[in-house]
């Protein structure tokens, strides 16, 4: 059988449904069990958006401010709930804050361009954030696991994500989870710009 090209393999990932993917979930073993994960996709109810952009609001946008994308509610609010866009919604198990969100990580099975001009089906990990409270209780880890494992089931190549240098918690963070600066991040593939007017990095793993 022919291998399936980038945009088939994304294709197929795309018809998985978000029940298939929360049941490779509950393998996760040790910390996860302490908490419910489910999977959500478009549409949200009300709650769910406003528990999302509140959490990631208190946790980045002083870091928006301060960076080229700028501080753009009504942009990042587009992205975060494109019809394409993924959830793992992470909840204390069992529920002792009513059913309250503990953190997320929102990612999209898409095709990425390669510096050599190919393409790759990828993970594209657009947001993990985690609520104040719920902070250094490994849950980041466990989100983080958690959709590397769906990414291999799903066919993918790497888990791919921007960060910003001034994030320098985030930075740490991806680094101890093995993530590296990707061929295609500016200071990789622009090495003679002024790496100065890029106050960001690409990084990814591959699975």
């Amino acid at each position: 059988m022919a291998e399936l090209s980038p945009q088939e393999v994304v294709k197929v990932a795309n018809k998985i449904t978000p029940a298939e993917l929360a049941s490779d979930l509950q393998l996760l073993e040790g910390d996860a069990k302490k908490f419910d994960l489910t999977v959500r996709r478009a549409p949200y109810t009300p709650a769910e958006k406003t528990s999302i952009f509140s959490i990631f609001s208190s946790n980045m946008k002083s870091f928006y401010v301060d960076s080229s994308f700028g501080w753009k509610p009504l942009v990042k609010k587009a992205e975060l709930f494109h019809s394409q866009a993924r959830y793992i919604v992470a909840r204390r198990s069992p529920s002792s804050f009513s059913g309250e969100v503990a953190g997320y990580l929102g990612w999209r099975f898409v095709v990425d361009e390669t510096v050599e001009g190919g393409e790759d089906a990828v993970v594209y990990l657009y947001e993990l954030s985690i609520s104040p409270k719920h902070q250094k209780m490994g849950l980041g880890r466990i989100l983080v696991e958690g959709v590397e494992e769906l990414g291999r089931k799903a066919g993918m190549k790497k888990v791919v994500l921007t960060s910003l240098k001034k994030n320098l918690g985030a930075v740490a963070f991806y680094s101890r989870m093995g993530y590296e600066i990707d061929p295609t991040s500016p200071s990789r593939s622009e090495p003679d710009e002024d790496q100065n007017e890029f106050d960001y990095e690409i990084l990814s793993k591959t699975l």
